[in-house]
């Protein structure tokens, strides 16, 4: 071989050659993969930061619930059970009573540091 038809296989090689050997669908898998792995990552990143801030909200339920003592922590207990054992008629009048509680009293209105997920 001479040098020049080796540099002119080298040549081939690099552009074009190898890349019309590979089939179209080839393309098209890569592209899919790449376009899955970036929306799994968009994805676990989101659910890792809604996550935390459902940890936020616990702790500051958490933190209320140690105030309520008596009758009033009773009633408390119950409404943690329709919330969590509930048929979802019990839950749907609750959260009804809960919008009305607060439309009645403006409490939406004061809503700084917490954005309630239904606005």
């Amino acid at each position: 071989m001479t040098p020049g038809r080796s540099r002119q296989g080298k040549y081939n090689l690099v552009h074009g050659a190898i890349w019309a050997a590979i089939p179209k669908w080839a393309y098209i898998v890569f592209a899919i993969v790449v376009l899955a792995a970036g929306g799994f990552g968009y994805g676990f990143f989101y659910q890792l930061n809604e996550n935390s801030r459902l940890k936020d909200v616990e702790w500051l339920y958490r933190y209320e619930r140690l105030w309520w003592e008596g009758k009033e922590q009773e009633d408390l207990l119950r409404r943690e059970k329709i919330f969590v054992v509930g048929t979802q008629q019990e839950q749907d009048s609750m959260k009804t009573r809960i919008r009305h509680y607060e439309k009645a009293r403006h409490i939406e209105d004061t809503f700084l540091y917490f954005i309630p997920s239904e606005k």
